[in-house]
């Protein structure tokens, strides 16, 4: 094999690094339909599995049918990304009414750590509201949430003159370790609303392995330029 097909060799290892999720099946986190309630205690948050590979699944049921303000239907949970992967994407991927925008909030850790009546977004690693109704809400159904959850100013779905500070903010991808997660609607609804997430992990390259697909790649440029000066 000439150096150039060892670099185009090189080019699809790599490439496949990256791809490879969107061969895998989709895989399910937690369904509250079939496994309960998510917690409702941001200090003891329901632990869901590990992410895997591709493309993983949850399916979350807000029930804010009281009208009752003390009575909200409150979601948290954590999840933990393994060193060997990134969260590359946290796509919007079904929203059923209730109500037409719905809060999503991250942090850093095991545990939120805002008291929903008074928090401090300073504190929150990011968030974003999300639904089907564009004047209330910026994620839209298919829609990737985390560049709008990592942004920490300029931030588009804030009224003017928010008088809370912003979000950490963050660059994805989301790299290993424990992140904690907020979901609730503000409002009333007389009918429950149904959202589906779909957390894409990416495996992260091993530098190793990223190195020794390069030196390979360089050898055999190497040795097809030293066989073609050699018959000069």
């Amino acid at each position: 094999m000439d150096g150039c097909k060892f670099c185009v060799a090189v080019g699809i290892a790599l490439a496949g690094f990256f791809s490879f999720p969107s061969s895998l099946k989709a895989a399910w986190l937690y369904d509250e339909t079939v496994n309960g309630d998510l917690s409702g205690n941001r200090l003891s948050p329901t632990h869901l599995p590990d992410l895997a590979a591709g493309e993983n699944l949850l399916h979350i049921i807000i029930n804010n049918q009281s009208a009752n303000s003390t009575d909200k239907d409150l979601d948290y949970f954590t999840l933990t990304i393994p060193k060997n992967l990134s969260l590359t994407k946290l796509i919007l991927t079904d929203y059923v009414l209730g109500d037409d925008a719905a809060f999503i909030a991250i942090e850093k850790g095991s545990v939120i750590t805002e008291d929903p009546k008074a928090p401090n977004p300073g504190n929150l690693l990011g968030f974003a509201e999300v639904g089907t109704n564009p004047a209330q809400s910026v994620v839209n159904i298919g829609e990737d949430l985390l560049p709008l959850m990592g942004l920490n100013q300029n931030r588009p779905d804030l009224p003017n003159g928010y008088p809370s500070p912003n979000p950490q903010g963050f660059i994805p991808p989301l790299l290993s370790g424990d992140y904690a997660f907020w979901v609730q609607q503000s409002s009333y609804t007389e009918q429950p609303t149904e959202i589906t997430l779909t957390f894409v992990a990416t495996p992260v390259p091993e530098p190793a392995s990223i190195v020794a697909l390069i030196t390979v790649g360089l050898l055999g440029t190497f040795g097809k330029i030293k066989s073609s000066s050699s018959k000069m």
